[in-house]
């Protein structure tokens, strides 16, 4: 599993990574920024801009944070 995070400070809902990556990444219907999908999210804490993925959508979520304009894309291995 890899951790990936959106730092909604940076985020300018420009649509990039879910474009990208639209297994991992949606659009906040509230905030038009990027969070992390229902089933990655992290459970213990209403955070919608941290998650855990499965390896098999690594890549994807790289591509995602290297096509980022801002950096608000992180993600760890």
């Amino acid at each position: 599993m890899a951790k990936v995070r959106v730092d909604k400070t940076l985020c300018i809902g420009c649509g990039a990574c879910w474009a990208l990556a639209p297994s991992v990444f949606e659009e906040d219907p509230e905030s038009y920024k990027s969070r992390i999908k229902e089933p990655y999210r992290k459970t213990d804490s209403d955070d919608e801009s941290t998650g855990e993925i499965p390896d098999n959508l690594l890549d994807d979520a790289k591509k995602a944070a290297e096509g980022c304009p801002t950096g608000a894309i992180s993600v760890e291995e």
